[in-house]
């Protein structure tokens, strides 16, 4: 996907695929960023329920603006992992850790958009499931680009 300007890409040996995406010094807490402080990934769906987890380390900052095709933007917050990566699902509604919310997809291209909120907040894999299950350790690696 497209990372944008605010987020650079960082390596880490213990990230899928050795590598992530950080958030340094910037922070949006208030508003949703601009389009330069935007990660955007688009995924192949079929029609269902899906949730939506994401592997992150929160070095000082815990939380993300996230949207789905161009909805509202969700505030992802209570990323709390201080001693490495770990898996967050996007929480439902009016719950910062509870389950994870659900998200209806027709079958088809979506997309998904990741904004910076806080600073130090690092992003490695993003994870859209039927199944309602956070992945364990790294999850599914998809094979690194060759270009």
């Amino acid at each position: 996907g497209d990372v944008g300007d605010i987020f650079h890409v960082g390596e880490d040996a213990s990230a899928s695929n050795g590598r992530y995406i950080p958030v340094r010094g910037a922070q949006s807490r208030s508003d949703p960023p601009t389009n330069s402080g935007i990660a955007t990934y688009a995924f192949e769906a079929g029609s269902g329920t899906y949730s939506i987890f994401g592997r992150v380390w929160s070095v000082d900052g815990d939380s993300f603006w996230l949207r789905v095709d161009g909805g509202d933007w969700i505030e992802w917050d209570g990323l709390r992992a201080y001693r490495g990566w770990r898996w967050h699902a996007v929480p439902a509604p009016g719950e910062e850790r509870g389950g994870p919310r659900q998200f209806e997809f027709g079958a088809g291209t979506h997309t998904l958009e990741v904004g910076y909120r806080e600073n130090r907040v690092r992003l490695d894999s993003l994870l859209v499931t039927a199944d309602g299950f956070p992945p364990i350790g790294r999850g599914l690696v998809p094979e690194a680009d060759e270009g």
